[in-house]
């Protein structure tokens, strides 16, 4: 799951090279941290949020036939991450 997510973000983001995609898994539940530029992160979100929504629902399906559930996480580069 957390290939396909990277493979998908560096795609559609402008600074390919500055993501970086992690996870956390605990008790069912993936965590996945997308680390971008700061000016991609709309891109990622997307109009509504339609993009984020996709990459949830496509990890959601995949993430369901593990018996798990998925949540991605935005992160700017520029901000130090929050653990």
């Amino acid at each position: 799951m957390k290939d396909l997510l990277f493979y998908l973000v560096k795609n559609i983001a402008l600074e390919p090279d500055k993501v970086e995609v992690s996870q956390n898994e605990a008790d069912g539940q993936v965590d996945f941290y997308i680390t971008c530029a700061s000016n991609d992160i709309g891109r990622l979100i997307g109009k509504k949020g339609k993009i984020i929504k996709s990459m949830r629902r496509l990890l959601g399906i995949l993430a369901m036939r593990e018996g798990k559930r998925v949540n991605i996480i935005m992160q700017d580069e520029a901000k130090p991450s929050v653990s």
